[in-house]
C-alpha cells in the first residue's frame, strides 16, 4: 500500500510540473492519465465549438452510453462567437450574457460505467462582460453540473482563481456526483467571455478514493504554495 501511495504522489507530482499543449491547462487534476479517467479541452478557435480540440475519452473496450452522446460535445445557447475581441490580446472567444437576452454553455460529459462517484475538476478561462466589468466576485461565472436526468444542478466548488492579467482570470473547479451518473451536462453562464474550457473526470474504483481524498488537497496546497 505504501508503494502505492508514493506512486500515486509521483504521478501527481509529474503531472503538476508539466505543462500542457493547452493554453491555459495551469491547474490539471492528480489523477490524470488514471485508470477509468477521462479529459476533454475546448480552445474555440472556430465557431463551431460541438467537438472538444484536445484531450483522450475512455478506451476502445469501455463501454459509452448510448444516449444522449457517447463522445463529449458542446453547444452554446444564444452566444456570440468572436475571433478577435478589442482590447485583449485572445483570439476565438465565447460571449455569454444574461441582459437582455439570456445565453449559455453547455457540456456533456459521458462516463465509465459504476462506481459509486464521480469526480470532476474544470478549468475555465474568462473574463467579465462587458466592460467596463464588475469586481469579482460580481462579475463571476456560474458553473453547474445536471447528472444525467436529474432535473435539479448542482453547482460546483471554486477551487483556485488566478489573475491572468489584462482582465482575464482562471479558475478552477471540483465537484462529486454520488452516484456516478451515467453522463452529466454542464452549464456555464453570465456576463462572461469564454477562452478556454479543459474538463477532467475520474470514475474511481472503491480501492483508489482513499488516494484521492489525499492526493486532491495535497494538490490544493501545492496550488497555494505556488501562488504565494
Amino acid at each position: 500500500m505504501r508503494n502505492t501511495v508514493i506512486v500515486w504522489f509521483g504521478l501527481a507530482s509529474l503531472v503538476l510540473s508539466a505543462s500542457g499543449v493547452l493554453a491555459d491547462d495551469l491547474n490539471p487534476p492528480p489523477w490524470r492519465h488514471a485508470d477509468r479517467t477521462t479529459f476533454q479541452a475546448w480552445e474555440f478557435g472556430a465557431d463551431d465549438a460541438t467537438a472538444p480540440e484536445d484531450g483522450f475519452t475512455m478506451p476502445p473496450n469501455e463501454p459509452l452510453p448510448a444516449f444522449p452522446k457517447a463522445e463529449p460535445y458542446a453547444f452554446i445557447t444564444g452566444g456570440t462567437w468572436i475571433d478577435d475581441p478589442d482590447d485583449t490580446a485572445r483570439q476565438g472567444v465565447w460571449s455569454l450574457t444574461t441582459d437582455p437576452t439570456s445565453s449559455w454553455m453547455n457540456l456533456f460529459i459521458s462516463n465509465y460505467s459504476g462506481g459509486a462517484e464521480k469526480k470532476v475538476w474544470l478549468q475555465l478561462t474568462w473574463m467579465a462582460n462587458p466592460k467596463p466589468f464588475p469586481v469579482v466576485p460580481d462579475g463571476a461565472p456560474a458553473v453547474s453540473v445536471q447528472p444525467g436526468f436529474s432535473p435539479t444542478p448542482v453547482p460546483l466548488s471554486l477551487i483556485s482563481e488566478q489573475d491572468l492579467g489584462d482582465e482575464w482570470f482562471h479558475s478552477t473547479y471540483l465537484v462529486t456526483l454520488e452516484p456516478n451518473p451515467e453522463f452529466e451536462m454542464f452549464i456555464i453562464s453570465g456576463d462572461i467571455m469564454i477562452d478556454e474550457v479543459v474538463v477532467d473526470t475520474i470514475c474511481p474504483e472503491p480501492g483508489t478514493l482513499m488516494l484521492l481524498c489525499v492526493g486532491i488537497p495535497l494538490a490544493l496546497k501545492r496550488k497555494r504554495k505556488a501562488r504565494n
